[in-house]
């Protein structure tokens, strides 16, 4: 927002919610069982499947914290470990954003991969401590709302400073009558939440599922309350080009402050607005869009939070196992994404020079060219077949667009792109927004149905590639999540390096021959000019073997490439090196 509209933060003077978060930091660090100084907390996440999983990343990047998923912990001796590349880390403190009934599948629902086995044991030894306790999620139950009025009543000895929207419990007989002779003027909910359950207005039903309603609410009357419809806030959306009015609810945060005995408000929120007039049910779920809540200020300068939290002394090697292998085939299928589109741009060069469709083939260069194709991407038979060499746009067309197809480059792009957002919390905000680009060059090409007009789109993309490498290579700290992308990257090198060889150099062609696939072969390395600089002379079989072979200064070496793969293998963390 701020890029987009700078002048308008500056002027309204929007308060800042970093504080917010630095609340929360130090009250999560202050909240260990044990009383650990420096405890380990961790953002249980259901993954990269969830809608929300941006939030989490974020958040736990923000604040220095694990991101985990329920197969990155296990329960052992009564306490929660997570697993990394150097072994078992005790857990001390959990953030639960995994719904209650999916957390623990040996105690509640069998079926679930997104929780912890034994998680409930460990919880009730008070052996971890889980922020939003397990069963916290009764709190929304919309049949405590009809009783809300007396609970605060009896607990606080004082009536709610704001009303509670008016509902009735069909569980007693004077309620269940009311809401069945005010159906229609109702919303009707059931009492636990589920995909299935959704909420009803009865004035948008039909008779026919009226009187369905009515038989299931006397059926079983305790599964269902009745509330009365409330007219939402609304805010202006910027629809098909003109600002109209959509229903929204507003959410806010409120963060115990450990250290000030009190309770600190974010200065803001978060609003959603539904995308479609008179629609009164605003989730994620149904599609409903997220806006920014601002606070204004004063204009004078907002005093400083401070945090009575200590440093947290240096961790290296806390990288969770699951984190470790999306970077390794981050780096694996962004080195295939990069050696395709060079074959690519390479093969659809020499196809276009070809003069026409009588000489393709006899055009050996070509058809090797081709062949290493099929080879290099593992979509056999592909060119090795002689009906499809006769007429390669389809196949061409297919091995750039075919997301379905493994090997195809759309299909490795969307696997390195799963990869980087499976990890995101490891990578900064400028490396995300090239993520972005990619993404989108990817979704063209997706569309292209002549082959003519994806030249563009390759050159566009070994780009933005590249951008996404360069910005690694700046950003990432030399640890292990450096080494694993890195062994994957060297490792898919080497394989598609000797897949390239071995395919382009089997055969013996004639001299002029051999030279044009000796100079496809060099650029398809990024080494033609080297090769130039180094031997003068014109293209030879011995100086590109030794190039591309044992020269150990050439990056696109297989033994340049090999030795870097030992060396990053050998700073991996293991349990015999003590400051791992």
């Amino acid at each position: 927002m701020t890029r987009v509209f700078p002048e308008m933060l500056r002027e309204n003077h929007v308060r800042k919610i970093g504080g917010y978060y630095q609340t929360l930091k130090s009250t999560l660090t202050r909240l260990a069982w044990q009383g650990k100084e420096n405890p380990r907390v961790v953002f249980l996440t259901p993954g990269p499947g969830n809608e929300t999983y941006f939030e989490h990343a974020y958040l736990s990047a923000f604040m220095g914290f694990t991101l985990a998923t329920g197969a990155d912990l296990t329960v052992n001796d009564g306490y929660v470990w997570l697993k990394t590349m150097s072994g078992l880390e005790k857990v001390d403190v959990i953030v639960r954003r995994v719904d209650d009934i999916f957390c623990d599948p040996l105690e509640l629902r069998q079926d679930s991969h997104l929780g912890v086995v034994g998680l409930m044991e460990a919880i009730r030894q008070e052996k971890v401590l889980v922020i939003n306790p397990l069963g916290t999620r009764i709190l929304e139950n919309p049949g405590l709302l009809a009783f809300l009025p007396r609970i605060c009543k009896h607990l606080l000895n004082e009536d709610l400073i704001l009303p509670s929207v008016a509902t009735w419990w069909c569980g007693h007989e004077r309620e269940k009558k009311y809401v069945l002779d005010n159906l229609r003027h109702l919303m009707v909910r059931k009492i636990y939440r589920s995909t299935l359950n959704r909420s009803v207005f009865g004035g948008d039903l039909t008779n026919e599922q009226l009187d369905k309603l009515t038989q299931e609410i006397k059926t079983r009357p305790y599964l269902y309350v009745g509330q009365e419809v409330v007219n939402f806030s609304t805010t202006p959306s910027f629809i098909d080009g003109k600002l109209e009015a959509r229903n929204a609810v507003f959410r806010s945060y409120v963060v115990a402050d450990a250290e000030k005995q009190s309770y600190y408000v974010m200065p803001g929120g978060l609003s959603r607005s539904s995308p479609n007039k008179g629609v009164f049910i605003v989730s994620n779920q149904s599609g409903g869009i997220s806006k920014d809540t601002w606070v204004l200020g004063t204009g004078e300068r907002e005093p400083e939070i401070t945090s009575g939290a200590q440093m947290v002394p240096e961790t290296h090697g806390i990288l969770p196992s699951r984190t470790g292998e999306n970077l390794f085939w981050l780096g694996r299928y962004l080195e295939r994404a990069i050696y395709s589109v060079r074959l690519l741009r390479i093969a659809l060069k020499k196809y276009y020079e070809t003069e026409d469709d009588q000489d393709l083939l006899r055009d050996e260069a070509l058809i090797t060219l081709l062949k290493t194709l099929s080879a290099t991407t593992g979509t056999l038979p592909g060119f090795q077949d002689d009906e499809t060499l006769q007429d390669p746009e389809k196949e061409l067309l297919s091995l750039i667009t075919d997301t379905q197809r493994s090997g195809s480059l759309n299909h490795s792009i969307l696997s390195f792109l799963n990869n980087a957002y499976a990890v995101r919390d490891r990578l900064s905000l400028d490396t995300w927004r090239i993520l972005e680009t990619i993404s989108e060059e990817s979704q063209l090409m997706r569309g292209e149905k002549e082959l003519s007009r994806i030249n563009r789109n390759l050159d566009t993309l070994i780009i933005k590639l590249m951008a996404f490498h360069g910005l690694n290579i700046d950003n990432m700290t030399r640890e292990t999540t450096w080494n694993i992308l890195n062994v994957g990257r060297f490792l898919e090198s080497t394989q598609q390096a000797c897949k390239t060889l071995k395919s382009m150099l089997a055969v013996k062609h004639k001299n002029e021959v051999e030279r044009s696939i000796l100079e496809f072969l060099l650029v398809a390395n990024e080494s033609l000019v080297t090769y130039r600089y180094m031997y003068r002379s014109t293209l030879e079989l011995p100086g590109t073997l030794n190039l591309l072979i044992t020269d150990e200064l050439n990056p696109r070496s297989l033994v340049y490439l090999v030795l870097h793969i030992d060396q990053h293998m050998a700073k991996m963390p293991n349990d015999k090196d003590p400051q791992m």
